[in-house]
């Protein structure tokens, strides 16, 4: 096939589609990362931790 004509299979893309396309896609990526099994709520030991450093902060504030 010649350099100088486009593949005829793929139709020319315009800047804007390729934009979208790209978007779309990114949004299937975040959309996939949450929805994955592993990606469940924080487990209980860290809330324990951060409720722990909280009463820490607050009782320092108190006690100052």
């Amino acid at each position: 096939m010649r350099k100088d004509q486009p593949d005829p299979s793929l139709p020319p893309l315009s800047t804007r589609m390729i934009f979208l396309n790209h978007r779309v896609r990114m949004h299937e990526n975040a959309a996939r990362r949450f929805r994955r099994a592993d990606a469940a709520p924080r487990p209980a030991t860290t809330w324990a931790l951060l409720a722990a450093l909280a009463a820490l902060a607050l009782l320092a504030v108190a006690h100052a």
